[in-house]
């Protein structure tokens, strides 16, 4: 990684410049949250594919109730 690569002036005015955005959903939303909850709460820097599971698993029956395939879903998921 280069020293302008690192820069956040250079990084964001890039991604303002390239039209760069992101569409997430609810559901997305909440699941990156509860990732974060997660994180702050046990003092994690990285997760467990186990784990990302189980948070998405957790967050579809509060937010998306009766979801099918929510493992194979949770694949599709940004993180």
């Amino acid at each position: 990684m280069t020293a302008s690569s690192r820069d956040p002036h250079r990084l964001l005015s890039g991604l303002h410049k390239g039209g760069v955005s992101l569409d997430l959903s609810t559901l997305d939303v909440c699941f990156l949250a509860a990732l974060h909850l997660r994180a702050d709460q046990d003092g994690l820097a990285s997760f467990e594919e186990e784990l990302v599971f189980d948070v998405f698993e957790q967050v579809c029956d509060l937010v998306e109730p009766g979801i099918e395939s929510s493992r194979k879903r949770a694949t599709h998921i940004p993180s």
